[in-house]
């Protein structure tokens, strides 16, 4: 979970999450995907995150003048 974190990702309850079926079927190889499923998407062993890109700091470049 440290190089998650590391390249962006954050921690969230799992109700953040998207509620897509598509995002979802990813998990359906995982071994914890029988709770998951029994829970309706709420609750599972696993540890939910997004990724939020670090904000870069705008250079010379990107400044248009």
């Amino acid at each position: 979970m440290n190089l998650n974190t590391k390249l962006g990702f954050k921690p969230v309850a799992f109700g953040v999450l998207p509620k897509d079926p598509s995002f979802w079927a990813g998990c359906t190889a995982c071994r914890n995907h029988d709770i998951l499923a029994r829970t309706n998407g709420t609750y599972c062993l696993c540890t939910g995150m997004v990724f939020e890109p670090k904000k870069k700091k705008p250079t010379e470049t990107d400044v248009v003048g």
